[in-house]
């Protein structure tokens, strides 16, 4: 049979492109009638994009159209999972909180819950960053979902949740059968450590109880280190409420949260630290304690004028921060005998003395040493200098 001549082809492949464009256009400005009318012409191909590459169903499910999305998601020739710049429609509806539309969406048995853009992220991942609930729900609700899948930041849904302060997604994200409360992405931080880099609270409350709070990441800090690190003492108190918590664990760098406290000059988190039982941790070759962190110049932020200090088996620690103040002087005593009980060989006085040239500086020094006194009688001839 002879072929078609070019130019009938090409007439036939034009005429069809005006009634795709005339479709998209139609379902652009809801002309509920025009669309019907067009889906019903021959020559009309559903699934083809206009010039941006929208399909109809995109761009209903952009507007929120649910009359429009239920009408083309009827139509069994319907590629349902096309995408336009990575997103399919279930991603755009995502992105606008269309939950409706998400619920239409999910009856087609074809719908690809799991695909992906080009970051990686999916409905669900969009959903939970975005901070919409409804979607969410709609999403989690449906079989096939992979409420776990990671964009190219190995961030989940989880993640994003609580690194948006999403507390109600992530109430809603913990409880999905099969969820990983604790897997990491790319730095192997958790939900929880974002939660607590963020500072948002009500995900830390969240995740209380189900979250590890003695996992770590890749430069093993953990949780509380993070929350020592950054300075919210309403944090810090948070995480000292959980169950298993090891208030002493070290990071790769032999840091504690202590260490971390004090050399941050977050003196109000050292003191809550140290009322949880955390330990002032000997030395070892190339480490440094806490106390001696807290005297040795390398707190970068002083804050306002005060007197920190705490005992623990015999170790006592001082540190002395004020605004603007510049550290001159340090001194640094260790108990001399060190044979005898452990809390003897542990005890140190770490002192940090800063002030302005204008104010007097032995004052300072004076009430230095009276601390000391009472904290370690043994240290009753030592005096600061």
């Amino acid at each position: 049979m002879p072929s078609e001549p070019a130019s009938t082809a090409d007439a036939a492949a034009q005429a069809g492109a005006l009634l795709n464009a005339q479709l998209c256009a139609a379902v652009g400005t809801g002309n509920h009638g025009a669309v019907q009318r067009l889906l019903n012409t021959c020559g009309v191909d559903i699934n083809t994009g206009d010039r941006n590459g929208l399909t109809p169903l995109i761009i209903a499910a952009a507007r929120g159209d649910r009359a429009l999305v239920r009408l083309l998601v009827a139509r069994a020739e319907l590629r349902v999972n096309i995408q336009a710049d990575g997103y399919t429609a279930l991603m755009v509806a995502a992105t606008e909180n269309h939950h409706e539309i998400v619920d239409i969406l999910l009856t087609r048995k074809d719908l690809d819950i799991n695909a992906i853009n080009g970051s990686r992220d999916t409905a669900l991942t969009i959903a939970a960053a975005a901070g919409h609930l409804n979607v969410v729900e709609s999403l989690v609700k449906s079989p096939g979902l992979d409420a776990n899948a990671a964009n190219s930041d190995g961030a989940s849904a989880l993640i994003l949740a609580a690194i948006a302060g999403n507390d109600k997604i992530v109430d809603r994200l913990k409880t999905v059968p099969g969820i990983l409360l604790d897997a990491g992405d790319r730095t192997w931080s958790t939900a929880l450590m974002h939660a607590v880099v963020h500072r948002h609270a009500a995900v830390v409350k969240s995740l209380k109880g189900f979250a590890d709070i003695n996992a770590a990441n890749a430069q093993q800090w953990t949780a509380l280190m993070l929350a020592a690190d950054n300075g919210s003492t309403e944090i810090l108190d948070l995480l000292l409420t959980f169950d298993q918590l090891e208030i002493n664990r070290i990071n790769s760098a032999k840091q504690t949260a202590l260490m971390i406290a004090v050399r941050k000059g977050h003196f109000n988190q050292a003191e809550r630290l140290l009322g949880a039982g955390a330990k002032h941790l000997r030395r070892g070759a190339g480490q440094q304690s806490a106390g001696s962190i807290a005297h040795s110049g390398t707190n970068p932020t002083p804050t306002h004028a005060h007197f920190h200090f705490a005992k623990d088996a015999g170790y006592a620690a001082i540190s002395i921060a004020a605004e603007d103040w510049s550290a001159v002087a340090v001194s640094d005593w260790l108990a001399d005998d060190s044979e005898s009980t452990e809390a003897g060989e542990a005890a140190q006085l770490a002192a940090m003395a800063s002030h302005r040239a204008s104010d007097p500086f032995a004052a300072a020094l004076e009430d230095m040493s009276s601390l000391a006194l009472s904290f370690e009688p043994r240290a009753s001839n030592t005096r600061l200098h």
